[in-house]
């Protein structure tokens, strides 16, 4: 496993949005009582380190609302059908969830679980369960707060105050169960299920994997309550990766070293990285902390060895940049070679253009396979199709290139140095150019 500390994201980045790569976290009660006290008084915020760990949360949302950001604003990469689902019934109430696949899907589909922000599930995890399932998947937006969602930090936190912990896992089990079923039904991978959370959904993402063993083939956690103590942790049985901003006070670079530290010693397939300049809810579809370069480079780092042929495709999680930004892995990589800079040329076709006196706005490019990509190692893994940002070198000009234009581009990579990922030359092609994604 490693620990990354990238660089901060520049300050014209400030803003955009997407979210994640391979990170992976309440209980619910569906119906018309919205979430449901806990029995017996009991709640997941009962312990003195969960209370603490919200009460910290909501420092790092102050003044934060639960707007869309540019991850929930994009597109999926393909045609995708969505929509809502009862997947369980606990205590005699029904929970409904957010389904989505793609829509012409030609070979079996793994299963996902996606685990929505403190905020619950709104239109912004609806938008980003259809990006995921875009990327290849069939995707399950659960509720854990009974169909309630929130719109204030502190409605937020009542409301992830009220969980209670074993109903919630009885509910991710049951998510977990619904989508093998279907899987199954429709010929798709139903023994091949991964799980996904932001923020609150981080910390459930991982609980998930914790609980369900064996039946999580894959865990990505971005930014989550942490479980240190080696007990729990001996039971992850799917590789994790995980996502954290140095700059998020709800969760001290002490625990996130002890987590690592300690599944490394129990000899666990896990890989962290941790962003500087970056703070809680970094990559999430909702709110204000958005932070893009942090958010692409998390996106990137979804790879295969992490999700392997028998299990997932790549890119399990919030998906569209699988770029590789894996910036400034400087502090904790060995010397870089003197020439670490990898060049690919591919062509692709203009999602979006950078905005003029919007920070944050970028150039997105749905762009063909790469099948020369090289990672880190040097190990040539290739890329799959896919939308990703492409930050401009110094005097790239994108005059004459509008949205929907077919181009031709050249962009490098930096494994071990900065910039991490540029575009160094677009040019456009013809009209009728037939492009390929498969």
């Amino acid at each position: 496993m490693t620990l990354i500390s990238a660089p901060a994201p520049p300050s014209a980045l400030l803003g955009l949005c997407l979210g994640l790569c391979l990170g992976l976290c309440l209980a619910l009660a569906a119906g018309c009582g919205g979430a449901e006290p806990a029995a017996n008084g009991e709640t997941a915020q009962s312990a003195d380190g969960a209370s603490d760990y919200a009460a910290a949360m909501a420092r790092e949302h102050a003044g934060d609302r639960p707007e869309p950001s540019a991850a929930a604003e994009a597109a999926p990469t393909v045609a995708v059908t969505g929509d809502p689902v009862v997947y369980a019934s606990i205590g005699g109430r029904e929970i409904t969830g957010y389904l989505a696949r793609p829509t012409h899907a030609d070979h079996p589909l793994p299963g996902l679980i996606v685990i929505h922000e403190w905020w619950g599930l709104n239109d912004n995890i609806r938008a980003m369960t259809r990006r995921l399932a875009g990327e290849g998947y069939v995707a399950l937006a659960v509720d854990l707060y009974g169909g309630q969602t929130a719109t204030t930090p502190a409605e937020a936190r009542e409301l992830m105050g009220r969980i209670d912990s074993e109903r919630t896992l009885e509910n991710l089990r049951r998510a977990r169960a619904h989508l093998a079923d279907r899987l199954s039904a429709t010929g798709d991978l139903g023994n091949r299920i991964g799980v996904i959370g932001w923020c609150f959904g981080g910390g459930w993402s991982l609980r998930a994997a914790l609980d369900m063993g064996d039946s999580i083939d894959a865990a990505v956690v971005y930014y989550g309550h942490l479980v240190t103590e080696p007990a729990e942790l001996g039971k992850l049985k799917a590789p994790l990766l995980g996502f954290f901003g140095a700059e998020d006070h709800s969760i001290p670079a002490d625990q996130i070293h002890a987590f690592q530290t300690t599944l490394e010693g129990l000899g666990k397939s896990v890989e962290i990285h941790v962003y500087d300049g970056a703070g809680h809810a970094f990559a999430n579809p909702s709110g204000t902390n958005y932070r893009p370069k942090a958010a692409a480079i998390s996106r990137a780092l979804r790879r295969d060895d992490a999700m392997s042929p028998g299990m997932l495709r790549p890119a399990l999680a919030s998906l569209v940049a699988v770029a590789l930004l894996a910036a400034g892995l400087a502090a904790c990589s060995p010397a870089p070679p003197k020439d670490d800079v990898h060049r690919y040329t591919v062509r692709g076709e203009v999602s979006a253009l950078p905005r003029a006196g919007q920070p944050g706005s970028e150039l997105l490019i749905h762009h063909e396979p790469v099948p020369e990509f090289v990672d880190s190692s040097g190990k040539t893994v290739g890329m799959q199709s896919m939308t990703m940002p492409f930050p401009l070198a110094d005097g790239v000009s994108l005059a004459g290139i509008a949205r929907g234009d077919k181009v031709e581009m050249t962009f490098e990579i930096r494994w071990h140095g900065a910039p991490p990922l540029q575009l160094t030359a677009i040019h456009k092609l013809p009209p009728d150019t037939e492009l390929n994604f498969n």
